[in-house]
């Protein structure tokens, strides 16, 4: 199909999209992050993402541990108690 300009706004207009909601995310994130773990626990307990998280990982310990900046951090100091020699 040939590009008729059509296309190539489309494309243009879904880029903007993206990028606004991008920017709406980070934007809510940053007024949230102080807060997150209990914005969290309105949805769903501690408790259960824990044992949720605790049950995927497995009963082995782990080389590594690393924090990919996905939240407040609460996974990372749950698991790395379990990182180091095996």
């Amino acid at each position: 199909v040939e590009n008729d300009g059509l296309s190539a706004a489309d494309l243009e207009r879904l880029r903007r999209v993206f990028s606004d909601r991008e920017q709406a995310a980070a934007d809510y994130f940053a007024r949230s992050a102080a807060r997150w773990d209990q914005i969290r626990s309105l949805y769903v307990s501690e408790a259960a993402v824990e044992a949720a998280v605790a049950e995927a990982a497995g009963g082995e310990r782990f080389r590594r541990v690393i924090d990919l900046g996905t939240g407040t951090g609460r996974m990372l100091t749950l698991l790395a108690p379990r990182a180091g020699a095996a």
